[in-house]
């Protein structure tokens, strides 16, 4: 049986816990928003927002569930699977889950200096560990 791998970027719009399965493995349960675009007639339009429910397990998801935050914008890339579920309204709704493995995937926290900058590295100003390679050491 075939496995779907999904990589994508978002921003999470909710962490819903982390907890520890009985053999003392951790998980972590982040809501992420991911909003694709596409250029067309000379200007980008946002696409439908889709939701996805990740799962990071192991050291990784505790380590992620000290620093992380809502409203952080995050790289992701994991196994996808959906489930259906019944909505209140009695319809059927569904629900993407990527799960992050502690040995497979992965999951991190985009740094402000690359969201304003841009794809690549960010600009010698906003870089604080940056010198200027003609100055001579005191």
């Amino acid at each position: 049986m075939g496995h779907i791998n999904v990589s994508g970027e978002g921003v999470v719009g909710s962490i819903k816990d982390l907890h520890f399965l009985p053999d003392g493995k951790a998980v972590l349960n982040v809501s992420v928003a991911v909003t694709p675009s596409r250029f067309a007639n000379d200007e980008w339009t946002d696409l439908a927002t889709m939701w996805y429910s990740v799962a990071v397990w192991g050291k990784r998801a505790e380590n992620l569930a000290e620093a992380l935050r809502v409203g952080d914008v995050v790289a992701f890339a994991g196994e996808l699977t959906m489930e259906e579920y019944q909505t209140k309204s009695g319809g059927t709704g569904q629900d993407y889950r990527v799960s992050i493995r502690a040995n497979q995937g992965a999951f991190g926290v985009i740094p402000k200096a690359l969201k304003t900058v841009g794809a690549g590295a960010p600009s010698r100003e906003s870089d604080p560990w940056q010198t200027n390679a003609t100055e001579e050491p005191p």
